[in-house]
Protein backbone atom coordinates (compact mmCIF):
# COMPACT_ATOMS: atom_id res chain seq x y z
CA UNK A 1 0.00 0.00 0.00
CA UNK A 2 2.81 2.41 0.91
CA UNK A 3 4.75 1.61 -2.27
CA UNK A 4 1.63 2.25 -4.35
CA UNK A 5 1.13 5.58 -2.62
CA UNK A 6 4.77 6.54 -3.26
CA UNK A 7 4.36 5.64 -6.94
CA UNK A 8 1.23 7.78 -7.25
CA UNK A 9 2.89 10.74 -5.55
CA UNK A 10 5.89 10.43 -7.88
CA UNK A 11 3.61 10.35 -10.93
CA UNK A 12 1.78 13.47 -9.75
CA UNK A 13 5.07 15.28 -9.11
CA UNK A 14 6.34 14.47 -12.61
CA UNK A 15 3.08 15.73 -14.13
CA UNK A 16 3.30 18.98 -12.14
CA UNK A 17 6.91 19.56 -13.20
CA UNK A 18 6.05 18.92 -16.86
CA UNK A 19 3.14 21.36 -16.69
CA UNK A 20 5.35 23.98 -15.06
CA UNK A 21 7.96 23.59 -17.78
CA UNK A 22 5.36 24.07 -20.52
CA UNK A 23 3.94 27.12 -18.76
CA UNK A 24 7.39 28.67 -18.38
CA UNK A 25 8.10 28.17 -22.09
CA UNK A 26 4.79 29.77 -23.03
CA UNK A 27 5.19 32.85 -20.86
CA UNK A 28 8.73 33.62 -22.00
CA UNK A 29 8.29 34.67 -25.65
CA UNK A 30 11.22 37.08 -25.28
CA UNK A 31 13.57 34.10 -25.30
CA UNK A 32 12.33 32.94 -28.69
CA UNK A 33 12.51 36.49 -30.03
CA UNK A 34 16.07 36.80 -28.73
CA UNK A 35 17.04 33.67 -30.63
CA UNK A 36 15.67 35.22 -33.84
CA UNK A 37 17.48 38.53 -33.29
CA UNK A 38 16.35 41.81 -34.86
CA UNK A 39 13.89 41.27 -37.71
CA UNK A 40 11.51 43.17 -39.97
CA UNK A 41 10.97 46.89 -39.53
CA UNK A 42 12.68 46.74 -36.13
CA UNK A 43 15.93 47.33 -38.03
CA UNK A 44 14.89 50.99 -38.42
CA UNK A 45 15.19 51.40 -34.65
CA UNK A 46 18.87 50.44 -34.83
CA UNK A 47 19.73 53.62 -36.76
CA UNK A 48 20.82 56.61 -34.71
CA UNK A 49 18.60 59.67 -35.08
CA UNK A 50 19.69 63.29 -35.46
CA UNK A 51 19.47 63.97 -31.74
CA UNK A 52 21.69 60.99 -30.92
CA UNK A 53 24.24 61.95 -33.58
CA UNK A 54 24.30 65.53 -32.31
CA UNK A 55 24.99 64.30 -28.79
CA UNK A 56 27.87 62.14 -30.03
CA UNK A 57 29.44 64.59 -32.52
CA UNK A 58 28.49 67.91 -30.96
CA UNK A 59 27.00 69.45 -34.10
CA UNK A 60 23.49 69.60 -35.58
CA UNK A 61 22.24 67.25 -38.30
CA UNK A 62 19.25 67.03 -40.59
CA UNK A 63 18.22 64.04 -42.67
CA UNK A 64 18.44 64.22 -46.45
CA UNK A 65 16.54 61.00 -47.09
CA UNK A 66 13.43 61.51 -44.96
CA UNK A 67 12.27 58.28 -43.32
CA UNK A 68 14.91 55.54 -43.48
CA UNK A 69 15.14 53.49 -46.66
CA UNK A 70 13.83 50.03 -45.78
CA UNK A 71 13.37 46.64 -47.39
CA UNK A 72 15.31 43.60 -48.45
CA UNK A 73 18.22 43.17 -50.84
CA UNK A 74 16.23 44.76 -53.67
CA UNK A 75 15.89 48.01 -51.69
CA UNK A 76 19.62 48.48 -51.18
CA UNK A 77 21.50 51.24 -52.96
CA UNK A 78 23.23 50.06 -56.11
CA UNK A 79 24.91 53.28 -57.22
CA UNK A 80 28.55 52.39 -56.55
CA UNK A 81 30.68 50.67 -59.17
CA UNK A 82 31.02 47.03 -58.10
CA UNK A 83 34.47 45.94 -57.02
CA UNK A 84 36.38 44.06 -54.36
CA UNK A 85 36.67 47.16 -52.16
CA UNK A 86 33.26 48.77 -52.65
CA UNK A 87 32.24 47.41 -49.23
CA UNK A 88 34.90 49.60 -47.65
CA UNK A 89 33.87 52.69 -49.60
CA UNK A 90 30.14 52.88 -48.84
CA UNK A 91 27.50 51.42 -46.54
CA UNK A 92 25.28 48.49 -47.52
CA UNK A 93 25.74 48.44 -51.28
CA UNK A 94 23.60 45.80 -52.98
CA UNK A 95 26.55 44.18 -54.77
CA UNK A 96 28.29 43.63 -51.41
CA UNK A 97 25.34 41.68 -49.98
CA UNK A 98 24.12 40.03 -53.21
CA UNK A 99 25.17 36.53 -52.12
CA UNK A 100 23.94 36.90 -48.52
CA UNK A 101 20.52 35.83 -47.14
CA UNK A 102 19.44 39.40 -46.33
CA UNK A 103 16.26 39.49 -44.23
CA UNK A 104 15.81 43.23 -43.85
CA UNK A 105 17.75 46.44 -44.21
CA UNK A 106 17.51 50.13 -43.30
CA UNK A 107 19.62 53.12 -44.24
CA UNK A 108 19.63 56.88 -43.62
CA UNK A 109 21.87 59.87 -44.40
CA UNK A 110 22.39 62.97 -42.24
CA UNK A 111 24.03 66.27 -43.22
CA UNK A 112 25.03 69.57 -41.70
CA UNK A 113 21.78 71.63 -41.72
CA UNK A 114 23.42 74.95 -42.64
CA UNK A 115 21.95 76.42 -45.85
CA UNK A 116 24.13 76.61 -48.94
CA UNK A 117 26.59 79.46 -48.80
CA UNK A 118 27.69 81.72 -51.65
CA UNK A 119 30.61 80.42 -53.62
CA UNK A 120 32.55 77.47 -52.23
CA UNK A 121 33.03 78.50 -48.63
CA UNK A 122 33.64 75.31 -46.64
CA UNK A 123 31.33 74.13 -43.90
CA UNK A 124 32.22 75.32 -40.43
CA UNK A 125 31.59 71.94 -38.81
CA UNK A 126 33.91 68.96 -38.55
CA UNK A 127 31.51 66.47 -40.15
CA UNK A 128 30.04 66.95 -43.63
CA UNK A 129 27.64 63.98 -43.56
CA UNK A 130 26.89 60.66 -41.88
CA UNK A 131 25.52 57.61 -43.70
CA UNK A 132 24.37 54.70 -41.55
CA UNK A 133 22.85 51.32 -42.35
CA UNK A 134 21.90 48.04 -40.73
CA UNK A 135 21.50 44.65 -42.41
CA UNK A 136 19.72 41.80 -40.61
CA UNK A 137 20.40 38.19 -41.55
CA UNK A 138 18.45 35.08 -40.49
CA UNK A 139 20.82 34.02 -37.72
CA UNK A 140 23.84 35.22 -35.77
CA UNK A 141 25.87 32.47 -37.46
CA UNK A 142 24.97 33.90 -40.88
CA UNK A 143 26.07 37.36 -39.75
CA UNK A 144 29.33 36.03 -38.30
CA UNK A 145 30.16 34.15 -41.50
CA UNK A 146 29.56 37.28 -43.61
CA UNK A 147 31.54 39.48 -41.22
CA UNK A 148 34.52 37.12 -41.45
CA UNK A 149 34.32 37.37 -45.25
CA UNK A 150 34.32 41.17 -44.98
CA UNK A 151 37.31 41.02 -42.63
CA UNK A 152 39.43 39.32 -45.29
CA UNK A 153 38.23 41.76 -47.97
CA UNK A 154 39.04 44.82 -45.86
CA UNK A 155 42.53 43.51 -45.07
CA UNK A 156 43.13 43.04 -48.80
CA UNK A 157 41.90 46.59 -49.52
CA UNK A 158 44.27 48.31 -47.08
CA UNK A 159 46.47 50.63 -49.13
CA UNK A 160 44.50 50.16 -52.36
CA UNK A 161 43.76 53.15 -54.64
CA UNK A 162 40.08 53.95 -54.99
CA UNK A 163 39.65 55.61 -58.37
CA UNK A 164 42.82 54.90 -60.28
CA UNK A 165 42.30 53.74 -63.84
CA UNK A 166 41.16 50.14 -64.06
CA UNK A 167 43.85 48.18 -65.95
CA UNK A 168 41.11 45.97 -67.42
CA UNK A 169 39.16 48.96 -68.76
CA UNK A 170 41.13 50.93 -71.33
CA UNK A 171 40.55 54.65 -71.20
CA UNK A 172 38.49 54.64 -68.00
CA UNK A 173 37.83 58.24 -66.88
CA UNK A 174 40.14 59.65 -64.25
CA UNK A 175 40.46 63.23 -62.99
CA UNK A 176 43.96 64.33 -61.97
CA UNK A 177 44.08 65.44 -58.35
CA UNK A 178 41.25 63.14 -57.23
CA UNK A 179 43.42 60.18 -56.30
CA UNK A 180 42.17 58.44 -53.15
CA UNK A 181 43.44 55.51 -51.11
CA UNK A 182 41.98 53.16 -48.52
CA UNK A 183 44.19 53.24 -45.48
CA UNK A 184 44.41 52.50 -41.76
CA UNK A 185 42.29 49.34 -41.84
CA UNK A 186 41.72 48.19 -38.27
CA UNK A 187 40.33 44.76 -37.41
CA UNK A 188 38.88 43.44 -34.16
CA UNK A 189 36.62 40.50 -33.40
CA UNK A 190 33.44 42.53 -33.96
CA UNK A 191 34.39 45.86 -35.60
CA UNK A 192 36.20 46.80 -38.82
CA UNK A 193 37.34 50.38 -39.46
CA UNK A 194 39.15 52.21 -42.26
CA UNK A 195 39.76 55.61 -43.81
CA UNK A 196 39.37 56.73 -47.42
CA UNK A 197 41.80 59.59 -47.93
CA UNK A 198 41.97 62.11 -50.77
CA UNK A 199 45.69 62.23 -51.40
CA UNK A 200 45.83 65.99 -51.86
CA UNK A 201 43.63 66.66 -48.81
CA UNK A 202 44.42 64.04 -46.14
CA UNK A 203 42.83 66.12 -43.37
CA UNK A 204 39.36 65.58 -44.85
CA UNK A 205 38.93 61.79 -44.96
CA UNK A 206 35.87 59.65 -45.26
CA UNK A 207 35.92 57.14 -42.41
CA UNK A 208 34.19 53.79 -42.36
CA UNK A 209 33.28 51.20 -39.78
CA UNK A 210 31.09 48.13 -39.63
CA UNK A 211 30.17 46.10 -36.59
CA UNK A 212 28.78 42.64 -35.86
CA UNK A 213 26.08 42.19 -33.22
CA UNK A 214 23.83 39.14 -32.99
CA UNK A 215 22.20 38.64 -36.43
CA UNK A 216 23.01 42.16 -37.68
CA UNK A 217 25.83 43.93 -39.46
CA UNK A 218 25.73 47.68 -38.88
CA UNK A 219 27.76 50.25 -40.76
CA UNK A 220 28.57 53.94 -40.96
CA UNK A 221 30.37 56.31 -43.31
CA UNK A 222 31.39 59.70 -41.89
CA UNK A 223 32.81 62.36 -44.19
CA UNK A 224 34.95 65.05 -42.59
CA UNK A 225 35.33 68.60 -43.88
CA UNK A 226 38.95 69.16 -42.90
CA UNK A 227 38.03 72.74 -41.96
CA UNK A 228 40.45 74.34 -39.52
CA UNK A 229 38.96 75.31 -36.14
CA UNK A 230 35.64 73.73 -37.11
CA UNK A 231 32.88 73.24 -34.55
CA UNK A 232 31.95 69.79 -33.30
CA UNK A 233 33.78 66.94 -31.65
CA UNK A 234 34.01 64.50 -34.58
CA UNK A 235 37.33 62.66 -34.72
CA UNK A 236 38.47 60.75 -37.84
CA UNK A 237 40.22 58.20 -35.62
CA UNK A 238 37.30 57.31 -33.36
CA UNK A 239 33.90 58.68 -34.43
CA UNK A 240 32.96 55.95 -36.92
CA UNK A 241 33.69 53.17 -34.45
CA UNK A 242 31.86 55.09 -31.70
CA UNK A 243 28.74 55.38 -33.87
CA UNK A 244 28.92 51.72 -34.88
CA UNK A 245 29.22 50.58 -31.27
CA UNK A 246 26.20 52.70 -30.34
CA UNK A 247 24.24 50.94 -33.08
CA UNK A 248 25.49 47.56 -31.87
CA UNK A 249 24.21 48.41 -28.38
CA UNK A 250 20.78 49.08 -29.90
CA UNK A 251 20.81 45.71 -31.65
CA UNK A 252 21.61 43.99 -28.36
CA UNK A 253 18.73 45.77 -26.58
CA UNK A 254 16.20 45.24 -29.37
CA UNK A 255 17.06 41.57 -29.76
Amino acid sequence: MNSKRVWLLTLVAVAVLAAAAVTTWLVLPDRSRSAAGVTGETVKQVLLNGTELTAMLDQPFTTVTGPPSYGGLEAMDDSATPGDCVGVLDVAQRSVYASAPVQSYARETWIDPEPARDGFKPLETRVMFVKEAVVALPTAADARQLFEKFTEQWKHCDGQPVNAADPDTAGSPHLPGTEMHITDVRVTDDVLAASIVLDKSPKAPDTRAIGLQDNCIVGVLIAFTGTENASGSGDPQTSSTDVVRAMMDKVAKLG
